[in-house]
C-alpha cells in the first residue's frame, strides 16, 4: 500500500514537473510528445530519441502519454494549440487494450494528434 502511494506520488510529480516545463515555454505549435519502443516512463517524453546519458527522451507507452496529455488540458497553463504525440517506429508489445475517451482528443482549435515520427521508415519488421 506505501509502494503504491510513493509510486502514485512520483508519477504525479513527474506529471506536474513536465507540466511546469510546457508552461513555462511559450510557442506556438502544440505540446509535442514522443513514444518510442526504447524511452523510458519516467522521462519527460518531450524528446524524440534518449540523450546520450540515458536520462531524457521519450516515454515508453501510449498510457503515458495520454496521461500527460489530460494532466496538461487539465492544468493551469493548457496547450492552446493542442497536443502531438509522435510514435517512434518499433515493436509496441501490449497486454492490455489501449483506452482513450471524447476528451482525449481536445477540441476544434486544440485537437489531440497522434502519428507516426515521420523520419522513422516503415519496415516490414517494425508494427505499432
Amino acid at each position: 500500500m506505501i509502494y503504491n502511494f510513493l509510486k502514485n506520488a512520483i508519477n504525479t510529480a513527474q506529471i506536474i514537473g513536465i507540466i511546469a516545463m510546457v508552461a513555462s515555454t511559450a510557442h506556438a505549435k502544440p505540446l509535442e510528445l514522443f513514444v518510442s519502443p526504447k524511452g523510458n516512463d519516467a522521462w519527460s517524453g518531450l524528446k524524440a530519441e534518449p540523450n546520450g546519458q540515458k536520462t531524457d527522451g521519450p516515454f515508453a507507452t501510449l498510457e503515458k502519454a495520454r496521461d500527460v496529455a489530460r494532466a496538461a488540458r487539465r492544468g493551469t497553463a493548457p496547450p492552446k494549440d493542442g497536443v502531438t504525440i509522435y510514435l517512434r517506429g518499433g515493436k509496441y508489445y501490449r497486454e492490455t487494450s489501449f483506452t482513450l475517451t471524447a476528451a482525449d482528443s481536445g477540441s476544434a482549435s486544440s485537437p489531440t494528434v497522434c502519428l507516426l515520427y515521420t523520419s522513422d521508415a516503415a519496415d516490414e519488421e517494425d508494427s505499432v
